[in-house]
């Protein structure tokens, strides 16, 4: 898988929203010098990885979370991610929702987002988690459209403060699970 993943990534797929291009290079230099510790950050469900340094430069701890990826028949399809608080179903403050996903270009349009939400959704609630909140640029109407079939409904718009995050005024969307 890990080749697949490759290829997809040298073909410009980008794993995530917050510096695309910088998230991409970081993966694939990962995968030529610790694919176990790329695996071991995609998969940290103890939240023990590295603390996220926000795009202002503020520093996070760490949220339990975990990556899965989206596969067709013709290989690798995109990426989704859930991330948790434990105990609770509330996210820290800044964090723009429980789950992001990215699905290659090559891929759109055919479904992959919708049931991956769907499939992640059923994770968390196996986690104890009653929502799943996503954020969502208001032009991105492909996303949006993948919420709403997946139950999502609009809460209202994601605010990051002083953060300088992407999804800063993107809508905020959630599914209750």
């Amino acid at each position: 898988m890990l080749d697949e993943y490759r290829a997809a990534l040298e073909a410009g797929f980008t794993p995530g929203n917050v510096d695309p291009e910088g998230s991409r290079r970081e993966h694939l230099a990962k995968l030529d010098d610790d694919p176990a510790g790329l695996l071991a950050e995609l998969h940290d469900p103890q939240g023990l990885g590295p603390a996220f340094v926000r795009p202002d430069g503020t520093i996070q701890p760490r949220l339990p979370g975990y990556t899965r990826w989206m596969w067709h028949d013709d290989g690798f399809a995109g990426a989704i991610n859930l991330r948790w608080q434990p105990g609770t179903s509330d996210l820290p403050p800044g964090v723009p929702g429980h789950v992001g996903y990215v699905v290659d270009p090559r891929h759109r349009g055919r479904g992959f987002a919708t049931q991956a939400l769907r499939m992640i959704a059923e994770e968390a609630r196996a986690l104890g988690l009653v929502h799943i909140d996503l954020a969502a640029q208001a032009d991105n109407l492909a996303s949006i459209r993948t919420i709403e079939k997946a139950g999502g409904r609009q809460i209202g718009l994601f605010d990051a403060g002083d953060l300088h995050h992407p999804c800063s005024q993107s809508t905020l969307w959630r599914i209750m699970l």
